[in-house]
């Protein structure tokens, strides 16, 4: 299991279950009610390298060649679509 936090500025943090943040992770950081139980193979590696996962949550997909609009996520079902399988 793990737990995913928010910050007001979009980036999402991914640490296992009971664990807190790690120290160089400054900021407010909202922890979400529901816990996760499976997450991709990039994040689960990136916790057992580091112990923890960080992004910006529009940084996942590059924009298409050509145009210069933003990806948007919503921040209260962001997290669900893109860490469970």
């Amino acid at each position: 299991m793990f737990d995913v936090y928010l910050n007001r500025r979009g980036d999402l943090l991914v640490v296992p279950n009971g664990l807190p943040i790690p120290n160089k992770e400054t900021g407010r950081w909202r922890k979400k009610k529901r816990k996760v139980a499976a997450v991709s193979d990039e994040i689960r590696l990136a916790i057992q390298r580091w112990g923890y996962y960080r992004r910006k949550l529009g940084e996942r997909f590059p924009p298409t060649t050509g145009s210069q609009h933003e990806v948007k996520c919503d921040l209260e079902t962001a997290p669900a679509a893109l860490l469970l399988r």
